[in-house]
């Protein structure tokens, strides 16, 4: 392989983890907004507003949520739990996809350096 060819497949390396980055950025703020946009919705046809916490996701895929909820011990941990899972679903969402790209795109360039 010649330097310009080296150069090519980092450029287009370089390129693929900006893209990554990118898409996951975007599916967590896109994520985001349909969730509030659907809690708003709800909220001007009904008047009220129905929050939605991790929880509800958690609930949805049947995780048990009694540990969190009645702690036999570990009282501390079992709060900080229960503030994480009532956290709001768009916030969560948002985060996850921030997260995601951060950490995708340093993953893709620690693989592609020379």
């Amino acid at each position: 392989m010649t330097d310009d060819d080296l150069d090519k497949t980092s450029e287009s390396q370089s390129d693929l983890s900006g893209m990554g980055f990118i898409l996951l950025f975007l599916g967590g703020l896109i994520g985001a907004l349909a969730i509030l946009g659907y809690q708003i919705f709800q909220w001007l046809k009904t008047g009220s507003w129905h929050p939605l916490p991790l929880s509800f996701v958690l609930d949805w895929l049947g995780t048990d949520l009694t540990p969190i909820y009645a702690p036999r011990d570990w009282h501390g941990v079992a709060k900080i739990a229960q503030y994480i899972v009532e956290m709001p679903l768009a916030f969560v969402v948002f985060l996850l996809g921030c997260g995601g790209s951060c950490y995708f795109y340093s993953r893709l360039g620690l693989l592609f350096e020379d």
